[in-house]
């Protein structure tokens, strides 16, 4: 995984865009929203939003109608909060879609995180809290590139001939 700095109210705005073409269904409607939430969190974008995604799809092919909302927000000083809230009716979602259930926890758990699904009458709540980690300073130098030292006829001058 290749953790960098990831800006959560772009990619709210992103799945947002990018999930709302997935739901197929009319009667379904997806409301994310990123109002409280830390302003990044260090994590791998790409995985972070396949979980995401993962989520999404998931609810949404299990739901007839309603909102599938999906909230970012802070837990505490140091964490973020994941909730997707569905009108998923169906008992056995785990069963149902075991596998891609299954690669979501693993990959929250490799975020130091763990994923939690409760199912009520009516609805599916999938939750994970993620740490926000260390983040690299605004004012910190960025890096640059050194190329590296080749020797000039004048460093092999005090260079002992090999016998």
């Amino acid at each position: 995984m290749e953790r960098t700095p990831v800006n959560l109210a772009d990619l709210a705005s992103d799945l947002q865009t990018t999930l709302s073409s997935v739901l197929v269904n009319p009667q379904l409607r997806l409301d994310v929203r990123a109002e409280s939430a830390p302003p990044a969190i260090m994590a791998d974008a790409n995985r972070l939003r396949q979980v995401l995604s993962n989520l999404v799809v998931t609810a949404a092919e299990m739901s007839h109608e309603g909102t599938i909302a999906l909230r970012v927000a802070a837990h505490g000083p140091d964490q973020a909060q994941f909730t997707i809230r569905a009108p998923i009716a169906q008992d056995d979602i785990e069963g149902a879609h075991g596998v891609s259930l299954a690669l979501s926890r693993r990959l929250v758990e490799l975020h130091g995180g763990r994923l939690r699904v409760e199912q009520h009458e009516g609805s599916t709540l999938f939750e994970f809290i993620l740490p926000i980690g260390e983040l690299a300073s605004e004012t910190q130098d960025q890096p640059t590139f050194t190329s590296p030292k080749v020797p000039s006829e004048l460093d092999r001058a005090d260079e002992k001939p090999a016998l």
